[in-house]
C-alpha cells in the first residue's frame, strides 16, 4: 500500500487594456487562486512472480492555459474563425481511478490491461459563440470519462537475436465521456447529453525504438 499527499498552491492573473481604449477605461482583469490538496494510493496485488494488479487513485488538476485565460480575440487561420479567451475560466480538478493487472514477460516486456475512471470538476470547453463558428472557453459543470487501457511492450530479440537492442510498444484506449451541464447551460444547448468537447472515443499509438 502506497499513500501520498501533494498540495500545489497557485495563483493566476492577468490584467489587459488597449492603446485606444477611452481615457479612464478600466482594464479587463482575470484572477484565481487555489489551493489544492492531491491525494494519493495505490494498493497492488502480487498475483505471482510475473503478474500483479494494481488499484490506484490520484488526484490532479488543470490550469487554463494563457490563450484560454487572457481576454483577447485571436484568429484561428485554418479554421477561419476567431477564439474568445475567458478571465472567468475556473481551474478543473480531476479525480483519478484505475484498476490495472500487468503481466512481465521479461525484466523489460510487459502486457497489460487497464480500467480506468475519471472525474471532472469545471472542465474548460471550446464554445461555438455564434453562426460564424467563433468560440470562446468556458467552464461546464462537470464531466466523466471512462473505458479500457491495452498495452504491450515486446522486445524484437524474440523474432532474431540481432534484433535484441529494439523494442516494439503499442497502445490502445477506448474512452467513453458525458458531460455534466447547468440548467443554465441545458437551456442554451442543443444536446443535453454528449461527450466532452474534444475527446476522441479511442487513442492508439505504436512505436519502436
Amino acid at each position: 500500500t502506497i499513500l501520498g499527499l501533494r498540495i500545489e498552491d497557485s495563483r493566476q492573473s492577468i490584467q489587459a487594456t488597449s492603446p485606444y481604449a477611452n481615457p479612464g477605461q478600466d482594464m479587463v482583469s482575470g484572477r484565481q487562486d487555489n489551493l489544492d490538496p492531491l491525494p494519493s494510493a495505490a494498493l497492488v496485488w502480487l498475483m505471482s512472480e510475473t503478474q500483479s494488479l494494481r488499484l490506484v487513485y490520484g488526484g490532479t488538476v488543470a490550469r487554463p492555459l494563457v490563450r484560454e485565460f487572457a481576454p483577447f480575440l485571436s484568429q484561428d487561420f485554418v479554421r477561419g474563425r476567431g477564439v474568445q479567451g475567458n478571465p472567468d475560466l475556473l481551474r478543473t480538478y480531476i479525480h483519478n481511478y484505475d484498476l490495472r493487472w500487468e503481466s512481465f514477460l521479461s525484466t523489460t516486456e510487459v502486457l497489460a490491461v487497464s480500467g480506468f475512471y475519471k472525474s471532472f470538476l469545471h472542465p474548460i470547453e471550446r464554445v461555438i459563440i455564434d453562426t460564424n463558428g467563433n468560440i470562446r472557453y468556458s467552464n461546464v459543470d462537470g464531466a466523466t470519462n471512462y473505458g479500457l487501457e491495452f498495452e504491450l511492450r515486446l522486445s524484437l530479440e524474440r523474432l532474431s537475436a540481432s534484433l535484441s537492442d529494439f523494442e516494439l510498444g503499442s497502445n490502445l484506449a477506448l474512452i467513453v465521456s458525458n458531460v455534466e451541464l447547468s440548467g443554465e447551460q441545458k437551456s442554451v444547448a442543443t444536446s443535453a447529453n454528449r461527450p466532452l468537447a474534444g475527446q476522441s472515443p479511442y487513442v492508439a499509438n505504436c512505436s519502436l525504438s
